[in-house]
């Protein structure tokens, strides 16, 4: 019997695998979500409810990455000595641990990352599977796996807090900035998760990660990595345009088409995981390779230059952007939900206007130097596009999450699409 908590995308998506498995299970929801959760099984009960459930049967519980680990029903559960896990490792169970897992997790840039690793190892290996929090649940693609199976994981730090038996054989942490403190009750529990992916393997397993990071560097405990540690910004250098490793020439990066420091710092990242699977790089891939949806994504209008960062959920992604696009000219477009971050770092910058929308805008400590504050992204649009000119460029990095007026970052980016359309087209 499995115990099922919560009803988002990787919950349905269990259900489904377990219902095709013929698996018995019990739904655990929200009184409102009673109904919905009845549609896809008879047994469901609310959270508070849970406590009159016999445990005795129940072999696993899977949780929805949204569901706090603090949470009351999590703690029951395991002060019960139920094992509490989520899709992913379940998926990594029935599939009998088939398979060489990469996993890759950080505070920014994890879906760049595993968009481009999959497609720079798809070029060269036939079985290769994209899964995780870039949206697709691995549980639905376990008939795919086998031996010969690469499997690249994207994971967030909520994900990882639920991992048990859960092992990668290359582990890869990109960075540690500030983030999901609305979420975590502390810095260091937030910081210290991300450590987590490393758990469970071994020294033929692989753990890379970057030590220019501070937080990294702070809080790394080298004694409880039994791993092979490898820093990924290290023994690379660039020569006329030429990217070595070491001694070795590896490509041309001159025709890379993503702009920005931490695009390239990405594509070191997959280049390390290349060369432990000794996969040769595609340079075709490498050069028509595009950014995310959301990301960076850049029109000119009018000889304004507009630049949809709405994937910036956080403030070292909207750092990221405004050091990608510094100038003089620069409009900067934030706000949405406040996830507890410090946006002080924003007066180190000069900007021609600065304009925070959104929750933000509300909550934004007053020693934070902004020009407009705005409740919600239209308004602070309306006022954007009257006073950009020629050569300007408008720069719409939230550095927030978009949950104060949109379902995520897609339907936000797309709002902000849909607006310059609508209104150049006028």
């Amino acid at each position: 019997m499995y115990l099922i908590l919560g009803l988002g995308i990787s919950s349905i998506a269990v259900i489904n695998k377990l219902k095709e498995l013929n698996k018995k299970m019990i739904i655990v929801v929200n009184k409102e979500e009673i109904d919905k959760a009845r549609k896809y099984d008879e047994l469901v009960v609310d959270y508070d409810n849970l406590r009159y459930l016999n445990l005795d049967k129940i072999k696993y519980c899977i949780k929805s990455p949204g569901i706090p680990y603090y949470h009351k029903s999590v703690i029951y559960l395991r002060k019960n000595n139920i094992k509490v896990i989520n899709e992913i490792e379940l998926a990594y169970i029935l599939a009998n641990k088939k398979g060489k897992y990469i996993g890759v997790t950080g505070s920014v840039g994890k879906s760049s990352v595993v968009s481009l690793l999959y497609e720079l190892i798809k070029a060269k290996h036939d079985n290769v599977i994209l899964a995780g929090n870039i949206g697709v649940p691995l549980i639905s693609k376990i008939d795919e796996i086998n031996n010969d199976t690469i499997i690249i994981l994207e994971v967030s730090s909520f994900q990882i807090d639920d991992f048990i038996s859960m092992k990668f054989h290359i582990a890869l942490l990109l960075n540690i900035y500030d983030n999901h403190l609305d979420f975590y009750k502390s810095k260091k529990k937030y910081y210290l998760s991300k450590f987590k992916i490393t758990n469970n393997q071994s020294k033929k397993d692989y753990f890379i990660t970057r030590f220019d990071n501070d937080i990294i560097n702070e809080y790394i405990d080298l004694d409880k990595i039994n791993s092979t540690l490898i820093d990924y910004k290290s023994d690379y250098s660039i020569y006329y345009n030429n990217l070595y490793y070491k001694s070795q020439r590896l490509f041309d990066i001159s025709s890379y088409k993503l702009e920005g420091k931490h695009n390239f710092d990405n594509l070191l990242a997959c280049i390390s995981v290349l060369n432990i699977l000794n996969i040769n790089v595609s340079e075709e891939v490498i050069n028509n390779f595009h950014t995310l949806k959301y990301h960076l994504d850049k029109k000119i209008i009018n000889n304004i230059t507009f630049i949809n960062d709405s994937k910036s959920t956080c403030t070292s992604s909207l750092k990221g952007a405004i050091d990608t696009y510094k100038s003089k000219n620069l409009i900067l477009l934030f706000g949405g939900y406040n996830k507890n971050l410090d946006f002080e770092f924003l007066n180190n910058y000069s900007f021609k206007r600065i304009i925070c929308f959104g929750k933000l805008a509300s909550e934004l400590d007053e020693n934070v130097n902004v020009d407009s504050k705005f409740e919600s992204l239209k308004l602070a649009l309306d006022y954007t596009l009257m006073i950009a000119r020629p050569n300007d460029i408008v720069l719409f990095s939230p550095g927030c999450a978009s949950f104060d007026e949109f379902k995520n970052y897609i339907s936000r980016g797309e709002f902000f699409d849909n607006y310059l359309r609508n209104y150049y087209a006028k």
